[in-house]
């Protein structure tokens, strides 16, 4: 990942090299001089902040991808929205890889919330049994789909104080506040309207 890094340092001039699939910096720029840099895999992905479709541009020198999928809230079995989702999620991995990189892929699972808790008690089982039998099942189904196993999974159970640490940065922020049943909620008001950039439906004319 070193050669990654080096490469996001200004070069010939230019103050930083272009995000993954931001093709608006690549117009009005001399593509022969990113072309240097960059690699375009043909690959075009949605992007939901500017309801585009991007080309997937990776720097020259990356051998390594790093990849963080949002993964199940393990409370009950898998369903068909999974399997579409993660089924294309490891289309464009394969992809990549055909291509000759590596995919270090990071998938983040849920397995404590308020879903699970209250599964739990209907089950009269712990909420950590419960989590684990369905995050089981899950992994089992997507084998059975071909879908490859990630590299490596995150639960929220084994990164508790750094989440509450992150909760309270954001309320000490004024961006959060607590409701009366002891919930923290993101305060989409005191965000002001960059709020809107996340609503697809807000978006301005120079993002269509």
């Amino acid at each position: 990942m070193a050669a990654t890094r080096a490469l996001l340092h200004p070069i010939s001039g230019l103050s930083t090299l272009p995000r993954w699939g931001a093709h608006s910096r690549l117009e009005g720029v001399e593509r022969g001089v990113w072309r240097r840099f960059v690699h375009d895999t043909g690959i075009r992905i949605s992007n939901s902040l500017s309801g585009k479709k991007d080309p997937l541009i990776i720097p020259s020198q990356t051998h390594i991808i790093q990849w963080y999928t949002c993964g199940p809230t393990v409370y009950d079995s898998a369903h068909l929205g999974h399997a579409r989702s993660y089924t294309q999620v490891d289309i464009l991995q394969r992809i990549l890889q055909f291509l000759g990189y590596s995919v270090d892929h990071v998938m983040g699972v849920t397995d404590i919330d308020d879903k699970i808790v209250k599964r739990a008690s209907e089950l009269q089982v712990t909420s950590q049994d419960l989590a684990r039998k369905y995050e089981l099942e899950f992994f089992e189904d997507m084998a059975t789909l071909g879908v490859k196993p990630p590299s490596r999974v995150g639960r929220v159970t084994e990164h508790l104080p750094k989440i509450f640490e992150f909760i309270k940065g954001i309320m000490e922020k004024g961006l959060a506040y607590v409701a009366p049943d002891g919930s923290v909620y993101f305060d989409s008001v005191a965000f002001g309207d960059r709020k809107d950039k996340l609503n697809p439906h807000n978006h301005s004319p120079d993002m269509q």
